[in-house]
């Protein structure tokens, strides 16, 4: 009876955790967050190449490179649904929903079979859920979200693979890690802490299963260089494709690397340490909530004094010690911009919610056996419930707000439906903006083609013949008047924004 209550108890609880995800990620997804940044609408554009011109990409050269696979996944979804940006949105929320999936099948692979690995498992899927950069991160058109999903599920049919014997299993993990390297920068480095951890297995397994794990993970690695082998040859004959955003980003010296790593550290957990940029973060809010970052100290405390019933669950254990500070290199080392960056820290997120699994279930094993499915449920209702009130409570009200109106070029989401409102008829449209031929006017408006841009604000054109309607947005606006001759003939129109400040 124990035990059906244990499994009734699980079951309830990844159906509510699946149920809270897939809330916080697709609720009012076709208008929040507010504006279309200059990248996720260069996404959609090629997305739309992808889906519907015949674009078969390797590797996207464009916009300083880009990884393939969330743009391959979006033209599915162009294709099945129709092309919109919130429709790029939504193959981003469905991948963090599949991504919170992945994170519970791979805390369960990690621990094991057992109550231990069912609790973990259900607390890390649960605390994913409310994790509110990944939240944030699901809701937008960038591809980074696929690289928590990816490595999840890398991890979840590896350590299944390696413990039931199945090849299936193993030869979809070598799948998952070649398309691993499809998805994001900063996945390039997640074959390392997945190497010293199979290392290690190999180090301490008995004889007999030494070599069954070496031939197994010999497969893995023949399926994922095979998956891999034709971004890895694109590389080889575009080195500069490999290294222009790293170029453009890395820290210059050793020194800036170790105060990165440090401020990484303090933006997991640490009030106010949080990333500063308004994009992809409610401004310096750290990516856990202070009562669950407490928790991951104890769980990782529990973590480094344990010792692991088999090597397969010890081998786990070093890779979780190994993925946290390792996979935090791609923020740490990119100190000439956003530092820490919430988003390229993505590759973190679905580790991480595995420590204050491990403290909760630590807590649920010292309660009586009756009373532990009382007290799991308990521990996740609170998890789910108020971490995930806090989470939705900070993500609405950042994706409404101002701050973030301006830091995605919403802006320019009212000139491009202005321009689509205007009569033309004999007219020259003119468009002035920071960034000559916006992605985000392409994306949106169908008179795209018509304008004439004008870079920043500075210059004036006057049409060969007819009249001319000039659209300047405030962060183009000219830094002086224009001549009293030729202004006192304009009549002029200003956009305001929604929250009533001048904008077009």
């Amino acid at each position: 009876m124990r035990g059906i209550a244990e499994h009734r108890w699980y079951w309830f609880g990844v159906w509510l955790t699946l149920l809270t995800a897939a809330g916080l990620r697709l609720a009012a997804i076709p208008s929040l967050p507010v504006g279309l940044h200059y990248d996720e609408a260069a996404n959609y554009i090629l997305t739309q190449e992808i889906a519907f011109e015949g674009a078969r990409p390797i590797f996207i050269r464009a916009y300083t490179g880009k990884e393939v696979l969330f743009f391959y996944l979006g033209a599915l979804w162009f294709r099945l649904v129709g092309a919109a940006p919130w429709v790029l949105r939504l193959n981003g929320a469905v991948i963090g929903l599949l991504a919170v999936a992945a994170t519970g099948a791979a805390a369960r692979a990690l621990w094991g079979p057992g109550p231990e690995g069912r609790r973990i498992a259900l607390f890390a899927a649960a605390g994913m859920a409310v994790l509110l950069p990944h939240v944030i991160l699901s809701r937008y058109g960038f591809r980074a979200v696929s690289q928590s999903l990816m490595e999840a599920l890398t991890v979840a049919l590896l350590w299944r693979g390696l413990r039931s014997g199945r090849w299936p299993l193993l030869l979809a993990a070598g799948l998952a890690l070649g398309l691993t390297g499809y998805t994001y920068l900063a996945a390039r480095l997640f074959p390392l802490p997945l190497a010293l951890a199979m290392g290690w297995l190999l180090l301490r397994a008995p004889a007999p299963a030494r070599r069954r794990f070496l031939l197994q993970l010999a497969a893995v690695l023949g399926v994922a260089m095979l998956v891999y082998a034709p971004l890895g040859l694109f590389f080889l004959r575009n080195p500069d494709a490999f290294a222009v955003r790293i170029a453009q980003v890395a820290a210059p010296t050793i020194w800036e690397v170790l105060e990165g790593l440090g401020r990484c550290i303090l933006a997991l957990g640490w009030p106010g340490a949080g990333a500063a940029g308004v994009r992809f973060n409610v401004a310096h809010h750290p990516v856990l909530e202070w009562p669950v970052a407490l928790l991951g100290l104890l769980g990782l405390s529990l973590l480094l004094r344990r010792r692991p019933p088999d090597t397969l669950v010890a081998a786990g254990q070093v890779f979780l010690l190994t993925v946290l500070p390792i996979m935090l290199l791609p923020s740490a080392l990119a100190t000439r911009d956003d530092l820490p960056n919430h988003m390229r820290l993505i590759g973190v997120y679905p580790f991480l919610v595995m420590l204050p699994a491990v403290a909760l279930s630590e807590i649920i094993r010292c309660l009586p056996a009756r009373l532990r499915p009382f007290g799991g449920t308990l521990a996740l209702l609170l998890l789910l419930g108020w971490n995930g009130a806090v989470t939705g409570e900070h993500y609405f009200r950042w994706a409404r707000s101002a701050a973030l109106f301006d830091a995605n070029d919403g802006e320019m989401v009212l000139l491009a439906q202005t321009l689509d409102r205007l009569s033309l008829e004999g007219m020259t449209a003119y468009v002035a903006s920071v960034h000559y031929r916006h992605p985000t006017v392409a994306a949106l408006s169908r008179r795209y083609g018509q304008v004439k841009w004008l870079t920043g604000g500075a210059t004036l054109v006057l049409p060969p013949e007819g009249g001319a309607v000039y659209l300047i947005p405030v962060t183009a606006r000219p830094p002086f008047p224009w001549p009293e001759a030729l202004s006192s003939r304009w009549s002029v129109e200003e956009i305001r924004d929604p929250f009533g400040r001048p904008a077009l």
